[in-house]
Order: C-alpha cells, then sequence, then structure tokens
C-alpha cells in the first residue's frame, strides 16, 4: 500500500475532527490531497488568509496530523460566533 502524501494526512485529521473544506473548489481538495509538503507548502503560499499564514508557518516543521488540529481549532475559534461548522477558509 503507497504511504499517503502530506497534504491527504492533513485532510483526513481535519474532517477525523470534524471540520469541512465544503466551501473549497473540487480543483483545491485535490491539490492538497496529493501535495508531499514542499507542495502543501507551495500551495499555502498562494493563499491569503490568516488561517493559511499560520499554517504556512507551521508546515514546515509540523506533522500533517498536529498541523489539522492547529487548523481544525483555528476554524472552531473563527467561526464560532457565526454558529460554524468548522469550515476551514483556506483563502
Amino acid at each position: 500500500m503507497p504511504r499517503q502524501t502530506f497534504g491527504a494526512r492533513f485532510l483526513e485529521g481535519f474532517r477525523r475532527l470534524g471540520g469541512s473544506t465544503k466551501g473549497w473548489p473540487d480543483w483545491a481538495v485535490e491539490r492538497f490531497a496529493v501535495a508531499d509538503r514542499r507542495q502543501f507548502i507551495a500551495l499555502l503560499e498562494t493563499r491569503h488568509s490568516p488561517v493559511s499564514s499560520e499554517l504556512l508557518i507551521a508546515a514546515h516543521t509540523a506533522e500533517p496530523e498536529t498541523l489539522a488540529k492547529r487548523a481544525f481549532a483555528k476554524a472552531v475559534q473563527d467561526d464560532a460566533m457565526a454558529g460554524g461548522d468548522g469550515f476551514l477558509p483556506i483563502g
């Protein structure tokens, strides 16, 4: 069985926690899913949101599951006042 990519592990961890990428375009989900760490960082560099900026800094050293926990916590925190659902506004 081939090893999962960095991006696939991130998305799996994020969704397992209850996070959602429902607002992402399909191409973005697909690109993140196949991204290794270097490609994941490059994708984050093209995004322009506070969440993506925080993830970019951490992505250099954090494991994808740890990054997913951070992203989910941030999404929930940012969404709490609006009764949010853990959607990650990647940018």
